[in-house]
């Protein structure tokens, strides 16, 4: 009979919980995360129940975002702001998940703070646009 060693965690271990609508849920169950080099147990993911993904899902579709664009745009530099001021922080708890060596962790930090510039920058585009006609012949822009 072969036993299981006991579970070491992690000295930066993380217990994440479920949030919907912005509000933190327990929830009965949770998937261990691994730390794949060292054993470590680096945190917990919870493991939402059917009832509560339904909610999550009712909830999401009956959101009518209230932003301007220009207050999305704001939203994401800042978010990349604050990555790129904790840096290293994130990268540590990358590769403490996934194995990643640190240089590529670092990597992938700068990568997804490009990704919030971008959707920054993709938010002031003009989307809305409005076309006036009464035929397809006359059709015009109207931007």
């Amino acid at each position: 009979m072969t036993t299981n060693p006991p579970v070491r965690d992690s000295a930066t271990f993380r217990a994440e919980r479920l949030r919907i609508a912005g509000e933190r849920v327990a929830c009965p169950r949770a998937i261990d995360v691994f730390n794949p080099y060292t054993g470590e147990r680096v945190g917990t993911a919870p493991m939402a129940t059917v009832e509560q993904v339904r909610e999550a899902y009712r909830v999401a579709r009956a959101y009518r975002a209230q932003l301007s664009r220009h207050e999305r745009s704001a939203i994401l530099q800042r978010a990349a702001a604050l990555l790129r001021a904790r840096t290293d922080e994130a990268s540590r708890l990358i590769t403490a998940e996934s194995g990643l060596c640190r240089k590529d962790s670092l990597y992938e930090v700068g990568r997804v703070a490009d990704v919030f510039v971008f959707g920054a920058n993709e938010a002031l585009r003009d989307d809305g646009r409005c076309f006036l006609a009464t035929s397809r012949r006359t059709a015009r822009s109207a931007r």
